[in-house]
């Protein structure tokens, strides 16, 4: 049986477990081996890792950075036991270890599929929601462009044609302990530097819309007061979905249908307000 070329580490965003949360993705096998055993490397986090792990002499699945390939029991994830020539499929439960308890904990949101190909970008992005400190230029759709931004697909906004999504790899955090946020809006004057509208802090996602992560937006005044990274803060309610061309176009339809049903009710509660007016006056004059 050959081997997936590409294996799909996911949780469908059950997990809040943030050793998971670095793992999800996609993984791309490798010509390296490792204890006798195929890897995979993740196609955006170059440093995590999908190996076989052979420490206190026993077999098992392991994500974990590079350094850290082989026997030496250290891991963000680890699947025990291996049943198969890889690690796809639902063998076991993928365990993350607790630190606070000593102990490895079962994760069974955690899944690992073999897929044929890596998914196509989407045609179109729709940044839509967000709070106040969200500009409301930057909302709207987005369509993939032929150009590509740090080695990645680039969507530009449909009206303000000055803005960008992209990936970035300029911005770093303060703290190595902090994630980075590749993802980003930004203006086409502002490409390939750390200047951004909105960032997203996703090492992991292929594309800004497969991320179940938070989007930030920036906070002049936390900014001022705690620190510059700090003044990042998260937008709960700020969507980034994926569509094609044909799901736009009936969107677009169906937001100015009901546009116009919204302008003639209100025209008609108008007119009504003016009848009613009308009628008072003229009962006040007999």
């Amino acid at each position: 049986v050959p081997l997936p070329s590409l294996l799909k580490l996911d949780d469908a965003g059950a997990s809040k477990n943030l050793k998971v949360s670095r793992c999800r993705g996609l993984y791309e096998l490798q010509s390296r081996q490792v204890n006798g055993r195929p890897t995979w490397r993740h196609i955006m986090r170059y440093d995590t890792w999908l190996a076989c792990d052979s420490s206190e002499g026993i077999e098992k699945w392991c994500v974990n950075r590079e350094a850290e390939l082989g026997n030496v029991g250290v891991a963000w994830l680890m699947m025990f036991g291996i049943g198969n020539a890889h690690p796809g499929g639902r063998q076991r439960t993928w365990d993350w270890f607790d630190r606070t308890k000593k102990k490895w904990i079962a994760e069974p949101a955690v899944t690992c599929e073999a897929i044929s190909e890596i998914p196509p970008p989407p045609q179109v992005l729709l940044l839509e929601g967000g709070g106040p400190l969200v500009p409301p230029s930057v909302l709207g759709y987005y369509e993939l462009s032929s150009r590509q931004v740090d080695g990645h697909p680039a969507w530009q906004h449909t009206v303000q044609r000055e803005l960008w999504i992209v990936h970035t790899s300029d911005y770093e955090p303060p703290d190595e302990d902090l994630e980075a946020a590749p993802w980003a809006v930004q203006k086409k004057e502002d490409l390939g530097t750390d200047e951004v509208e909105l960032t997203l802090r996703d090492l992991n996602c292929l594309y800004p819309s497969d991320s179940k992560h938070l989007w930030y937006a920036y906070d002049t005044k936390v900014a001022e007061s705690e620190g510059v990274y700090e003044g990042w803060q998260p937008e709960p309610t700020l969507r980034c979905l994926a569509m094609t061309a044909e799901e736009k176009v009936r969107r677009e339809k169906a937001a100015a249908e009901e546009k116009k049903r919204l302008e003639k009710e209100a025209e008609e509660a108008r007119l009504a307000q003016q009848r009613a007016q009308a009628l008072a006056d003229e009962l006040i004059r007999e």
